[in-house]
């Protein structure tokens, strides 16, 4: 990781202390979708491909989200990752929707290889 590289997760990492944010390297990797909010310690939902939602803690995510350590509170399978999502979605409510689709995560999300699996049906 460069200097600009780890200022950018800073940044990313940071901006989460009032907002959910999609880490989109999770998703770029095929590993499912990672929800956090917090900054360097905060609460996390994860959805895997096969459909399984993780709920929790995380802390010590400095420089950034990937180096955090994850406490799982609860874990839920789910007949699918659109179900899973759906159940995310009911769990962070209103708050944890209008900051996923935002204006401000929305174009990072395309310029990533296009939408969310979230959107795909």
């Amino acid at each position: 990781m460069d200097q600009r590289e780890f200022e950018h997760w800073q940044a990313v990492t940071s901006g989460s202390r009032h907002m959910w944010v999609e880490d989109a390297v999770t998703r770029m990797n095929g590993r499912g979708c990672l929800y956090y909010s917090g900054g360097e310690s905060g609460i996390y939902m994860r959805i895997t491909q096969d459909g399984m939602l993780q709920v929790g803690n995380y802390e010590g995510a400095i420089p950034h989200i990937g180096e955090a350590l994850f406490r799982p509170g609860a874990e839920r399978k789910c007949g699918s990752f659109s179900e899973a999502f759906q159940l995310a979605c009911e769990l962070g409510g209103r708050k944890f929707l209008a900051d996923i689709f935002s204006g401000s995560q929305v174009p990072q999300m395309a310029e990533a290889g296009g939408m969310a699996q979230p959107m795909q049906m």
